[in-house]
């Protein structure tokens, strides 16, 4: 079973801005756009399991997200694995402290529900 970390991103960046800020962190990413938010699907590798068990991981997609964020994007996220139910009807999104995401990177995102960085 593998960790899937999806980012909706609503803001002025392309699918080339998106990918150039995953390579400056060593990501690999694959998106798309919708009547203007940007669907992204993060990942080390095929997964996002090393992002969220690795200190490089954690650095890694912390900084990616600060990038994102510091390009003017809102940036929701959503963690779970595979097989997971994802009720997409729960309403608003979890609001996840920035500061709290930094220092424990995915580890701070709830699972199967929509976080908001705050």
């Amino acid at each position: 079973m593998c960790f899937r970390l999806l980012a909706a991103v609503k803001g002025p960046l392309s699918d080339e801005g998106v990918a150039h800020l995953a390579l400056r962190h060593g990501l690999d990413v694959r998106s798309a756009e919708k009547g203007g938010v940007r669907f992204v699907e993060i990942a080390w590798g095929d997964c996002a399991c090393s992002l969220y068990t690795r200190r490089e991981g954690r650095e890694r997609a912390v900084g990616f997200v600060a990038d994102l964020l510091a390009q003017g994007a809102e940036v929701q996220l959503l963690l779970f694995s595979d097989g997971d139910e994802v009720d997409w009807t729960s309403g608003a999104p979890e609001r996840v402290d920035l500061a709290a995401f930094q220092a424990r990177g995915l580890q701070a995102l709830p699972e199967r529900r929509v976080a908001l960085l705050a």
